[in-house]
């Protein structure tokens, strides 16, 4: 019993109406009567009504139109019919419109409480059913959002990712000591050049105190370094620029000229120190040469590696230029001698006198300086100046010593964006995980709702719903490792791998898609590279995959391997729709697809590109409009062919 529900009785004779009242009134207090469809209409109209009792036959308007039009007005409205012994075509019909029951003249007591007390219990559920629907219509525009933000972090993920990864030979392979030290002087990294300056192997640094390793405990002059180091530890910003004497691994006495960055973690802590170096060594040698001989000087002068400028103290103007300066600025050295310090820079800057030196005679830098110099050609690049007062015709000058550290910028730059990606690779990590249990409860509760609503079979558009919800959080599901896979971090263990078997392994596992394609292989008797199985193996079910998804008509893929220059190249060519050509430069960015909507999300190539690379290879792809697509694959040869 329903006690706030209400009951409209449709029927043209009085008695039956007073009968069904009577029989309902205890339990149903809130009940309508109408003698006429007309008059029920009206009254639906103005009420909400749960449940409609009519009477198929009537004037004018029969049951059947009435429960139509009523249905129209209120479409959760229940509709019990009544009818006579001759009448049950007619109520089926009626059933057939949205009708729940119907019940043959005379009407039993019983059988008419029961079918209201159906009536509403259905109702209940429906509404029930229907606030849950809303629910989850909310918590699908959630997730909606989620997805958005998911895909924005990842765009941004991939995008640094690549950076990184663009750029880690030229860090390796960088002209400058690149070095990070944690809070107690231990080694962290080390790159290749930083190895090869001070003749270590990196298992032979990592780990190891600079104290000992590349710092002697005393300099030549007899400073304590300890102290410098313990220093340079507790405040790196202090000594962000340093110049100390250093020792390689053979006992030479080297001097470098540091830049030191703090690293610190989420909390604000000092975590490394990030390091920097150049070799002063030579720069030393010509400060100590400067005072022995001008001709001497001018031999060190013309020949050295580093820019040189010589400029009066008093005014400021360059009297001289080495041949490296004019290399430095792509000017001729008459251009150069003449003008103003100042105008080396593309804005103007404090006279080197004042700037540079602890006083006008003092003869030494405060700091070593950063700073940029604007070629002929308008470029800027990157300078560490270094600037000692010399005597020269008897007359005070500034000699600046200008080094380019364009190169070393741009790897400050990069080491920073590694640390922002780690922070994002743990950002995607934590995301993924927060949104699979919720979306794992959500997937148990929409599957016992659907459940229920096919039981009742009501509703067709509700279940469809439900399945649509179902679809959108599958789809989340599929982002959320996606991403995991993109923002992964972790060491793989390099093996052997046939890439003959990896294409014969994809090719099972696209067994029912190529049926319809002519498949040619010709690949090679070796083709090995040392590798990931799996993720190789999932490269080319994404390529071939790819390949059938451009043969709408069915048609041909080639697929050749061969090893040509210690590489082993893999070609994958179809005969199918092609690429446009305004397409290609994006086909790897991450997110773009030419499929429709649904069928792919522009992931695929992306994480075939960071594979390929992983494992120090290219990926290219050659496409026309029309004539097909051809991707080519190149990786170095594994120790079997070897």
């Amino acid at each position: 019993m329903v006690e706030e529900g209400k009951i409209l009785l449709v029927d043209d004779e009085i008695k039956i109406i007073e009968f069904i009242r009577w029989q309902l009134i205890t339990d149903y207090p809130n009940m309508y009567t109408a003698r006429s469809a007309n008059e029920a209409l009206h009254i639906l109209r103005s009420n909400v009504i749960d449940v409609l009792v009519t009477d198929i036959k009537m004037p004018s308007m029969d049951g059947i139109e009435l429960i139509r039009q009523a249905m129209s007005i209120q479409p959760h409205l229940q509709c019990i019919v009544i009818t006579g012994h001759g009448d049950i075509d007619t109520a089926i019909e009626a059933m057939k419109i949205g009708a729940i029951n119907y019940l043959n003249k005379p009407i039993g007591a019983d059988e008419l409480r029961i079918a209201v007390d159906r009536g509403f219990e259905r109702l209940c559920l429906i509404r029930s059913l229907h606030e849950k629907e809303e629910s989850l219509k909310n918590k699908n525009l959630e997730l909606q959002k989620t997805i958005i933000e998911l895909e924005k972090a990842k765009e941004e993920l991939i995008t640094v990712k690549s950076e990184i990864q663009h750029n880690l030979e030229i860090i390796e392979s960088a002209n400058s000591i690149i070095l990070r030290m944690d809070t107690s002087g231990n080694i962290v990294y080390i790159n290749k050049f930083g190895q090869d300056y001070f003749g270590y192997y990196v298992d032979e640094l990592t780990g190891k105190n600079v104290m000992g390793t590349i710092v002697p405990e005393y300099d030549s002059f007899g400073r304590d370094l300890r102290l410098m180091i313990d220093a340079i530890t507790v405040s790196p910003t202090k000594y962000a620029a340093n110049e100390n004497e250093n020792m390689r691994k053979d006992g030479q006495r080297v001097w470098v000229v540091w830049t030191n960055k703090a690293v610190y973690d989420k909390d604000g802590n000092l975590q490394e120190i990030l390091c920097i170096g150049s070799d002063r060594t030579y720069t030393k040698r010509l400060e100590r040469e400067l005072g022995r001989s001008e001709r001497r000087f001018r031999n060190i002068f013309d020949t050295s590696p580093d820019a040189m400028f010589i400029a009066e103290i008093d005014t400021g103007i360059i009297v001289d230029a080495n041949p490296a300066a004019t290399r430095l600025l792509l000017r001729k050295k008459d251009e150069i001698v003449g003008i103003h310090q100042s105008l080396l820079h593309p804005t103007p800057t404090e006279d080197y006198s004042q700037h540079c030196l602890w006083g006008p005679k003092g003869g030494m830098l405060s700091a070593p300086l950063e700073n940029k110099v604007v070629r002929s050609d308008g470029s800027i690049v990157w300078v560490e100046i270094i600037a000692e007062l010399i005597q020269l015709d008897n007359k005070d000058c500034i000699l600046g010593v200008f080094r380019d550290i364009t190169i070393r910028k741009k790897m400050e730059e990069h080491i920073i964006k590694n640390e922002k990606m780690v922070s994002f690779d743990r950002l995607a990590t934590r995301i993924a995980h927060e949104i699979n249990n919720p979306l794992t409860s959500a997937s148990m509760k929409i599957q016992t709702l659907k459940s229920k609503v096919k039981k009742i079979n009501i509703h067709g558009t509700l279940y469809s719903k439900l399945r649509s919800i179902e679809l959108g959080m599958e789809r989340v599901s599929k982002l959320t490792k996606e991403l995991m896979l993109v923002s992964r971090i972790q060491d793989t263990e390099l093996l052997s791998v046939n890439l003959n078997d990896a294409i014969n392994g994809a090719i099972i596992v696209l067994e029912d898609k190529l049926r319809g394609i002519t498949l040619h292989l010709d690949l090679a008797e070796y083709a090995s590279v040392m590798g990931d199985p799996i993720k190789i193996e999932q490269v080319f079910i994404n390529i071939i995959d790819n390949s059938i998804y451009a043969l709408p008509d069915k048609g041909d893929i080639f697929i050749r391997t061969f090893v040509q220059d210690a590489m082993v190249i893999v070609e994958v060519t179809d005969n199918g729709v092609g690429i446009k050509e305004e397409n290609l430069k994006n086909i790897f960015d991450p997110f773009f697809t030419t499929r429709r909507i649904g069928e792919g999300t522009g992931l695929g190539l992306s994480i075939c590109y960071g594979v390929i690379a992983q494992h120090g290879g290219t990926i290219d792809i050659i496409s026309a409009l029309g004539k097909g697509t051809s991707v080519i694959i190149k990786i170095p040869v594994g120790e079997e062919d070897t």
